[in-house]
């Protein structure tokens, strides 16, 4: 019998964003170095679920601070000291940043594909879901099979858009494309 790997949503929104600084070409042991920088400077076995912003160089990561001023302070998590923050601005790329107070909320796994596609932990068990109706994706995309790709007869069901179906279908298709 094989294992299963699960991950809980604050797992899954870390592991996002691990693999969006490895594909920048930081090495995992970079990134886990770094990762523990910032779990000591956090308190917080899951910083990068925070609610913070986090930028790179190419060479090292920065969490993004508010002082006691309200003014931003950059901390270089590779070096474990704050960076001059006006001269550092421009050469930092790509930031992340996880929305709502505290840890990451919602993820929009297929932006490109369907940008009102959401997974949240706390609608229908972490399924992907349509962010207005929260009907989960997979429902509308079984139903457009059963109903032999009616758009219309699936929106009336469901009580949603014909949009929000076409988006679902979209979301599902792309899903099974990658698998």
């Amino acid at each position: 019998m094989g294992w299963k790997v699960t991950l809980g949503f604050r797992n899954l929104i870390e592991a996002l964003f691990i693999k969006s600084f490895a594909d920048v070409g930081f090495s995992l042991h970079a990134i886990r170095a770094m990762a523990e920088a910032a779990r000591e400077l956090f308190s917080d076995p899951h910083p990068f679920a925070r609610q913070l912003t986090f930028s790179h160089d190419n060479r090292a990561i920065f969490a993004e601070l508010v002082n006691t001023t309200g003014e931003k302070d950059l901390y270089n998590l590779r070096r474990r000291n704050y960076a001059f923050e006006p001269i550092m601005r421009a050469f930092l790329r790509q930031p992340i940043t996880f929305e709502a107070g505290g840890y990451a909320k919602e993820w929009y796994p297929r932006k490109d594909v369907a940008p009102n596609v959401v997974v949240t932990p706390r609608v229908a068990f972490g399924q992907p879901v349509m962010r207005r109706s929260r009907v989960p994706t997979r429902a509308l995309f079984d139903a457009l099979s059963a109903e032999h790709g009616s758009h219309r007869t699936v929106a009336k069901w469901y009580e949603v858009s014909e949009a929000e179906v076409r988006e679902a279908e979209a979301f599902e298709q792309d899903l099974q494309a990658a698998a």
